[in-house]
């Protein structure tokens, strides 16, 4: 009987033992977890930083070229119009980019074409606001600035 108690606590404490380093195995795994899970946090936050400042370049870079078309369009050259509807064009593009949160990264040839395209087609009455300067054909080349819209109406 003494044999077989001896037994029952010697299997007790191999199992207190296995218990204790199955605890012990779970506290590490769960620290190595917490671990991995600062170094993902960590990581996320460093993308989202690295992301903002390539849009933040992205965006200035958009500024300077649109400033650089309106010094050009600004510029008493012949062909002023034509210029004036391109700046105009690029900073009504740069505020759609600004309101969507796009960048003007990747597909560069695609976006030079589409913004050639826009440039050869008439303003959309719905694309420009009050404040905006645009060229009317019917009222000769001087810019006329726009003071509200209506509809499809431009008003000065």
């Amino acid at each position: 009987m003494i044999a077989s108690l001896q037994r029952e606590t010697e299997a007790q404490r191999r199992a207190a033992a296995e218990l204790g380093e199955l605890g012990d195995e779970r506290r590490r795994a769960a620290a190595a977890a917490t671990a991995k899970l600062a170094d993902l946090q960590a990581s996320e936050a460093s993308m989202r930083e690295a992301a903002s400042r390539d849009l933040a370049a992205e965006l200035a870079a958009a500024r300077a070229e649109i400033a650089a078309l309106i010094r050009e369009a600004q510029a008493p050259e012949a062909g002023k119009a034509d210029r004036l509807r391109r700046a105009q064009r690029a900073s009504q593009r740069l505020a759609r980019l600004g309101e969507s949160g796009g960048g003007l990264g990747g597909g560069e040839a695609e976006a030079a074409e589409a913004a050639e395209a826009e440039a050869e087609a008439p303003p959309d009455p719905k694309t420009v606001a009050a404040g905006d300067r645009v060229t009317v054909a019917r009222l000769g080349e001087a810019p006329v600035e726009v003071g509200s819209r209506r509809a499809d109406q431009l008003r000065p």
